[in-house]
């Protein structure tokens, strides 16, 4: 399944409130809520999004778990250069209990709309109690990717 960029950027900027959210949800209204908290640079809204036991996986380098890790995490990122991110679904599969999405990112400077990385991202959210929350988040940089292929890999 493909998701337009415009779709998802557009349906992120009415997003707000609280990140537990009982009722079922699609793809879209899930990753317009991550985008939409990052974005805005919104720390605490974003590590909401994340289950107390979530795990995150950056560019196969490190490896940050529970929620509180992870908030940490992207609040030094966000810190840095103050970027945007893109996201661009390519492949989901679901059912009443989880999500999986993968796809394509583009992370840009917010000034100048310089690239500063791309590559791909894979989500999985379950419900939980809370509501949907992000279980597993995996982003891999091309540049990460390319440097370091496998042979076995055509």
């Amino acid at each position: 399944m493909k998701l337009s960029l415009f779709a998802l950027l557009s349906s992120s900027v009415a997003l707000c409130g609280s990140a537990a959210y009982a009722q079922p949800l699609t793809v879209e209204e899930l990753l317009s809520r991550w985008m939409h908290a990052y974005n805005s640079a919104d720390v605490d809204t974003l590590t909401e999004l994340y289950a107390d036991d979530a795990e995150l996986y950056v560019h196969n380098v490190a490896e940050f778990v529970g929620q509180r890790a992870i908030g940490a995490y992207w609040a030094i990122d966000l810190g840095v250069e103050s970027p945007i991110t893109e996201l661009v679904v390519t492949e989901t599969s679901s059912d009443e209990k989880s999500i999986i999405a993968q796809g394509k990112y583009r992370v840009l400077d917010r000034e100048t709309q310089t690239l500063l990385a791309e590559g791909r991202f894979s989500h999985l959210w379950t419900l939980e109690s809370v509501g949907w929350v992000l279980k597993r988040d995996a982003w891999m940089d091309d540049r990460f990717v390319s440097a370091h292929r496998s042979p076995f890999r055509s």
